[in-house]
């Protein structure tokens, strides 16, 4: 049958690689493929626990999980990018949001209280690689710079503390919950009336504290402040208070479940951000401002991170 789809756009980095098609009705198929920075495939959880996470999704927030191929995975969204793209790029304001990330806040909390199936034992694979990273300064080049530098800026007592908030993400004292595992503005897909909310599922869900997803999306928040920062000193618009959506995510979850981890969370995984960023576009000396960020982060616990 002949695909009478239209290209809408096409992007990508390192990372993975993006083509967007507009099937009509609404719909977007988004064939999504690993980059060339990528070690490994794009691959999906059992198919139990994909089963798990649709299953506390509602009319409103919906957890959609990709078709695998052999170019990697398809989805069916309707959009043909992310809320993080309309934030980043000024389709709307964060306050047009807040009602759809509510919506998000209460979904998570519908998942984490969805029993993981039996056997299940995935931890954070992001925090694991960070762990890694942090012991033995892994990866490209790029990274492997990073990773000095990163311990020139922070110094040792800051960076033993970052490493053991890893650790206790990977082996926590309470309850490890399903979790997303990627739960960011740019998995959060939402129709242009932001009626229907759609969340990419399935290659990142593992074992985590509940603070996880909750510090990951904050974490994102904190970074794409800073990306704002940066573009306003450098004469572009300004985007509205993106705190307002972490507010938005607690509301719809009923509170933080555990405000100190969540913002140990947030330190470990602005500086997973980071190390993301550099294996993927490589060095800037925008990084070292970002890494005084991170230093910042960790003297106040992540709790400060509205502030930094």
């Amino acid at each position: 049958m002949t695909d009478t789809s239209k290209h809408v756009i096409t992007y990508g980095t390192g990372a993975s690689t993006t083509v967007v098609h507009d099937l009509g009705r609404g719909r977007f198929r988004w064939q999504r493929s690993a980059g060339t920075s990528t070690t490994g495939s794009l691959t999906l959880a059992p198919l139990e626990v994909l089963a798990a996470a649709v299953s506390a999704s509602d009319e409103r927030v919906r957890f959609t999980v990709a078709e695998q191929n052999e170019s990697g995975l398809t989805y069916e969204l309707p959009s043909p990018v992310s809320l993080g793209w309309w934030l980043l790029n000024g389709e709307i304001l964060p306050d047009e949001a807040v009602d759809a990330v509510r919506a998000v806040g209460a979904a998570v909390r519908r998942l984490h209280r969805t029993p993981p199936p039996p056997g299940f034992r995935t931890r954070p694979e992001l925090v694991v690689e960070l762990a890694d990273w942090m012991d033995a300064g892994s990866g490209r080049a790029e990274t492997q710079f990073f990773h000095s530098t990163t311990g020139e800026r922070l110094g040792g007592l800051r960076w033993e503390l970052l490493r053991d908030w890893a650790a206790d993400v990977l082996a926590p004292a309470g309850p490890a919950v399903l979790t997303h595992g990627a739960l960011v503005p740019n998995t959060v897909v939402a129709s242009e009336d932001r009626a229907r909310v759609e969340l990419l599922t399935g290659t990142q869900l593992c074992l985590a504290p509940p603070a996880y997803d909750i510090g990951t999306f904050l974490a994102d928040l904190a970074g794409m402040r800073s990306l704002v920062r940066f573009g306003v000193a450098n004469g572009a618009p300004p985007l509205g208070d993106l705190t307002v959506l972490a507010g938005a995510l607690l509301d719809g979850y009923g509170g933080s479940p555990d405000p100190e981890t969540v913002g140990r969370v947030i330190c470990v995984a602005y500086l997973d951000r980071l190390r993301g960023y550099t294996a993927h576009l490589g060095w800037t000396d925008f990084l070292l401002q970002e890494l005084d960020r991170v230093a910042a982060l960790i003297d106040s616990g992540g709790r400060d991170w509205e502030n930094v």
